[in-house]
C-alpha cells in the first residue's frame, strides 16, 4: 500500500513539472503593445510599446520594423494580410533568446478631405469669403478613431479652367485673392490633396460654394 501511494506521488510530481515546463515555456517573456488591438495599418508608421521583464536589453526587428532616435519603435507594414514582429532578448545571465509576434494588417479606410474642420461625403461645403481666409485644409478618416493626423503638404484650387496651386495646408494670401474674385454662388474645387504616406491614398475633391 505504502509503494502505491509513493508510486502516485511520483506520478503526479512528474505530472505538475510537465504542466509547469508547458506553461513556462507557452509564457512570452515580452510583452508589447499595439494602439490598434494587436492590429496595424498599412501606409502609416504604427508606434510600438515595448516592456520585456528582467531583461539586461532587447532590440526589435522584423520586416517593416524601425527604431526611432528616441529609442521608440515603429512599423510600416507591407503586403500580405499578417506580419511577425521578433524580440530579441538579452537576459541577465547574458543568455539571448528570441519571441515572435504575430500581428494583423489592415487597408486604411478612404481619406476625405475637411476644410476648416468641416467636411461632406456629398455635396459639397457653403463658405463665405472671409471664412475662407487662412482655412485650414487637413485629410479625415471617416469611423476611424485612432488619431492620425496627416498634414498636407499642397493642393490645387480650381475653378472652370483656372487653377492655383498652394504649398502647405492653408489658402495662402495669393489663393485667397484668387478666391475673392469669384462671384457669390460660384464653386470651386480644392483637388490634388496630397499628404505624406507610404501609400497615399486619392482624396475625393472638396466642392465649395461660396454663400
Amino acid at each position: 500500500m505504502k509503494e502505491l501511494i509513493s508510486l502516485l506521488r511520483i506520478k503526479n510530481l512528474i505530472l505538475f513539472l510537465c504542466i509547469s515546463l508547458s506553461v513556462q515555456s507557452q509564457t512570452k517573456q515580452s510583452v508589447f503593445a499595439l494602439d490598434r488591438m494587436n492590429l496595424v495599418y498599412r501606409g502609416i508608421e504604427n508606434p510600438i510599446s515595448v516592456a520585456v521583464n528582467n531583461a539586461k536589453s532587447y532590440r526589435l526587428y522584423g520586416i517593416g520594423i524601425e527604431q526611432k532616435q528616441d529609442g521608440t519603435y515603429v512599423l510600416r507594414p507591407g503586403i500580405g494580410l499578417e506580419t511577425k514582429i521578433f524580440v530579441e532578448i538579452i537576459q541577465q545571465n547574458n543568455s539571448v533568446i528570441t519571441e515572435e509576434h504575430l500581428v494583423r494588417i489592415k487597408k486604411l479606410p478612404k481619406p476625405i478631405g475637411s476644410l476648416n474642420e468641416e467636411f461632406s461625403t456629398k455635396g459639397f461645403l457653403e463658405f463665405t469669403k472671409d471664412d475662407l481666409r487662412n482655412a485650414i485644409i487637413k485629410i479625415k478618416f471617416i469611423d476611424f478613431n485612432f488619431g492620425i493626423d496627416f498634414k498636407v503638404d499642397s493642393f490645387i484650387i480650381k475653378y472652370k479652367k483656372q487653377e492655383i496651386k498652394v504649398e502647405g495646408n492653408k489658402i495662402d494670401e495669393n489663393a485667397f485673392q484668387f478666391i475673392s474674385k469669384l462671384k457669390k454662388g460660384s464653386e470651386f474645387i480644392i483637388d490634388d490633396i496630397s499628404y505624406p504616406a507610404t501609400e497615399p491614398l486619392k482624396i475625393k475633391p472638396i466642392r465649395v460654394w461660396i454663400k
